[in-house]
């Protein structure tokens, strides 16, 4: 079946929206698909390596934080233990 003949039969049962798709599809080239751009590159081994998504980016810096929170944690203690503890006895 010829692409023009779906193309018709969908417009028939478009209803409301036929004048909206018509003219979509037909802007693209009269072919029934959406038009690509020029770039139709995908990412470069950097850019996908760190593209990562907001998702795990938020994961990520969470683990961060908790990580240096705990690696602070015994040096800031024994900083106000011998400061503050250790000169009021």
């Amino acid at each position: 079946m010829p692409a023009s003949t779906n193309l018709g039969r969908v417009l028939a049962q478009a209803g409301a929206d036929k004048d909206a798709l018509s003219h979509l599809l037909t802007e693209s080239g009269g072919t029934g698909t959406l038009a690509a751009g020029d770039d139709t590159t995908g990412p470069g081994l950097l850019g996908a390596v760190l593209d990562l998504g907001a998702g795990p980016l938020a994961l990520l810096a969470i683990l961060l934080a908790t990580a240096v929170g705990l690696a602070s944690r015994g040096p800031v203690r024994g900083w106000f233990r011998a400061r503050f503890i250790s000169s009021s006895s």
